[in-house]
């Protein structure tokens, strides 16, 4: 989302507003207890009951400076060099990456319709000793596929039943309509929430937030504190204020009706009935070289990202290709149709 691309947009207008009424003197210091603050436990909780995440006397909820931070915190916290982590097939590219630097093995499976493909992954449990497997359950990072009610019931019992952890990314939850159970709710001691702000108010904002239960707190917050120190209390008063003044929900109001009008046009040019979702996976042709789809891009100044980035192995071979199109990051319709219909020409052999 490129919140600065119109002038005064509800995102800007909203956060210029909270940054009036930030009590600066209060972050002049060090905070790294937001969870005893009752202004900040309130906002948490308001947050967490407009995603209908059911939040127990077990849990606890934990600020970090955004989701990547998260991953890292949950990583180093509760993952050690060599655990094996089961992943999409497809997945999103800075926890490869993270992965990597941390020496953690990941493995990857399929996915159908509903989501990761749980036959495979019980297969992999026989063979394998799995540490943790890594979910987006609504809109998948890159290929925008939902995890069904039924597959996160079976992820969940597996969790329980083979001692895994589940991290659950659920960062366009805001976007469900129908707020499917969360994969947490299903099985609160075996898996790891997080929510971020990023693509909700803006990339600069870093603010997400962990939940989890009280068995991982120790391990969670030594974590945070090697890797951070302090919490971005700077940020979070922004989004404490959107939250306690529900300008969040008309920056997601307002977030919503853009992604509506753009997707009409990407429908109309793709011809495809696509998710409602600000980013869109798209295949490329199989007649057309994917290194030369990214050189007649790159020389026309277009970045998009590629599908060999999504996936753990780096650029494996595969059949079938793809590329990742944000359609909310230019609000100029004339300019966004010229863009789109300029990758539809080189992705496509007709």
């Amino acid at each position: 989302m490129n919140v600065t691309s119109v002038e005064n947009s509800s995102a800007e207008f909203y956060v210029k507003e909270a940054i009036k009424n930030i009590p600066v003197k209060k972050l002049l210091r060090y905070f790294t207890n937001s969870s005893l603050d009752e202004s900040y436990a309130g906002a948490t909780q308001k947050w967490f009951e407009y995603l209908k995440i059911d939040v127990s006397d077990d849990m606890v909820s934990l600020i970090t400076n955004g989701g990547q931070n998260a991953l890292a915190i949950i990583l180093t916290a509760l993952f050690k060099p060599s655990d094996t982590i089961v992943v999409d097939d497809f997945t999103y590219s800075n926890f490869i990456e993270l992965a990597k630097t941390l020496h953690i093995k990941l493995l990857s499976i399929s996915q159908d319709d509903e989501g990761m493909k749980l036959d495979q992954l019980e297969d992999m449990l026989t063979t394998h000793v799995v540490a943790g497997v890594y979910v987006m359950p609504f809109r998948s990072n890159p290929t925008n596929v939902a995890m069904s009610i039924t597959r996160r019931e079976k992820l969940a019992s597996l969790s329980i039943s083979h001692n895994f952890l589940i991290i659950e990314d659920d960062y366009l939850r805001y976007l469900d309509v129908e707020k499917t159970k969360a994969i947490i709710n299903l099985a609160p001691s075996h898996t790891i929430y997080l929510s971020s702000f990023s693509k909700i108010v803006a990339p600069g904002i870093r603010v997400a937030l962990i939940l989890f239960d009280k068995k991982f707190e120790q391990k969670i917050k030594h974590s945070f504190t090697n890797l951070n120190l302090q919490e971005p209390t700077l940020d979070f008063e922004i989004i404490k204020h959107l939250i306690n003044h529900d300008f969040v929900l008309k920056i997601i109001d307002s977030q919503m009706k853009q992604i509506k009008t753009s997707l009409t046009l990407f429908e109309n040019i793709f011809e495809t009935k696509a998710p409602l979702s600000p980013f869109q996976w798209v295949k490329i042709d199989s007649a057309i070289n994917i290194k030369q789809v990214k050189e007649r891009l790159d020389k026309l100044g277009i970045h998009v990202l590629y599908s060999p980035q999504f996936q753990a192995g780096g650029w494996k071979s595969n059949n079938d290709y793809f590329i990742r199109v944000s359609i909310t990051a230019i609000n100029d319709l004339v300019k966004l149709e010229k863009l789109l219909l300029t990758i539809k020409r080189t992705i496509s052999s007709s």
